[in-house]
């Protein structure tokens, strides 16, 4: 490894090529100061190590150590939440794909899972509202099946109208008195734009997609914040790259929410369970939440229903041994509606001020937003960082000043 270059400093990580290794990252102090030095910051390119792809924590973590106490930061607290998608409620007998019993259980471990919903027989339908009655399950209409788009003609079918389509996926949410979630995420993210208004009549303000409003599946993928906004639109929507997307996206004069995390390049595109080992889907899942919450961004334990042909038993011991696994970071679990609004609101203030009158820190924060949200606190003694989370309630308009106890 390359010595560093800092006195009396410290090499924290490296990157190696060709058998070469260059010091990146380098910390040392400077009188009651600390020093942080980047020496190489190429690789924070989606097309060699980026967003999400486990070097975020460096990156937060360093700024935080450097600072002066009290330092106030307007990161992502660590939620967790659990989406699935080609949701019907079928299934072989025994696998908790059938009836739904795969939502009981996980809401056992906190889990209130966010459905992307197929046509549901009539028979499992009282089985589904019973779960989002409850606020146990939040859902919207996904696809009609897995060969039937609702809101884009991916098919290719001779005779389309996503206007119809999705008048019709609305109706049988309300005719069978189906609670619907303000989270759109459709069948392989794809959304004709004659489709916005009546999705929008649905009472959607949030989607989850990759592509630009309009675009097929496999397109360059969308110019989105917070980590894709300045970037050339090199990549693709298929590509198999962690993404994070946390930004409004418009067409013509709809403007939505765009809010999904997906680590796409650790064993495959989703969290997969068919047909492996307990201990790779525990790994896996593990890692997708740990790479998000260390990124600071929403975190999600993503699959698909098909995935869910096992026993209550092993969905149970499978959870289990996630949500321990990640119990170090305090984390919240919360519906996948809570995380994306909270997102929205997050991403609508801005802390303008903070100033520290010991013992009272005052945070001001300005711009309006529809829900309370919150910033670290980091403070230090003898050398030991710890923090708190500190409520920033909801703002209409101008600023606001919380004052806190350090």
């Amino acid at each position: 490894n390359q010595n560093t270059s800092l006195a009396l400093g410290s090499n924290l990580a490296s990157m190696t090529q060709s058998g070469n290794s260059v010091a990146i990252l380098e910390i040392s102090s400077y009188g009651s100061g600390r020093v942080v030095k980047w020496n190489e910051y190429n690789w924070a390119s989606e097309s060699i190590l980026g967003p999400v792809y486990g070097m975020d924590d460096l990156l937060w973590r360093s700024i935080v150590w450097a600072a002066r106490k009290p330092f106030v930061m307007q990161g992502f607290p660590p939620i967790i939440t659990m989406r699935v998608d080609d949701v019907d409620g079928t299934g072989l007998e025994g696998t908790i794909a059938n009836d739904f019993e795969w939502i009981s259980i996980s809401n056992g471990y906190g889990f209130a899972p966010w459905c992307g919903t197929f046509t549901i027989p009539a028979e499992k339908i009282p089985i589904f509202k019973t779960f989002l009655d409850a606020n146990n399950a939040t859902a919207s209409p996904h696809a009609f099946s897995y060969e039937s788009s609702i809101y884009f003609n991916h098919e290719g079918d001779l005779i389309f109208d996503p206007v119809i389509n999705t008048q019709t996926a609305h109706a049988f949410y309300t005719n069978n008195e189906l609670k619907m979630s303000k989270l759109l995420i459709p069948h392989y993210y794809e959304i004709d734009p004659l489709a916005l208004g009546e999705i929008q009549n649905m009472g959607i303000e949030f989607m989850g997609t990759h592509m630009d409003i309009g675009d097929p599946y496999n397109d360059f993928w969308i110019n989105c914040a917070p980590f894709r906004t300045y970037m050339d639109v090199w990549g693709r929507s298929s590509d198999p790259l962690p993404v994070s997307y946390s930004g409004n996206i418009s067409n013509g004069s709809f403007t939505f929410f765009n809010c999904v995390t997906e680590i796409r390049d650790d064993q495959g595109y989703e969290w997969y369970i068919t047909g492996r080992t307990n201990a790779d889907i525990i790994g896996q899942g593990v890692r997708q939440l740990s790479r998000s919450l260390n990124s600071m961004v929403l975190s999600t334990l993503f699959t698909h229903q098909d995935q869910l042909g096992i026993s209550a038993q092993n969905w149970s011991n499978i959870l289990s041994e996630i949500t321990g696994a990640v119990a170090a970071f305090n984390p919240e679990y919360r519906s996948l509606d809570y995380g994306v609004q909270y997102a929205r609101a997050k991403s609508n203030i801005s802390i303008t001020n903070v100033s520290d009158n010991d013992p009272i820190v005052n945070i001001s924060y300005s711009g309006t937003n529809d829900m309370d949200t919150r910033c670290y606190l980091f403070t230090e003694s003898s050398g030991l960082i710890s923090f708190r989370q500190v409520v920033l309630p909801q703002i209409s308009a101008g600023t606001v000043i919380v004052g806190v106890l350090k």
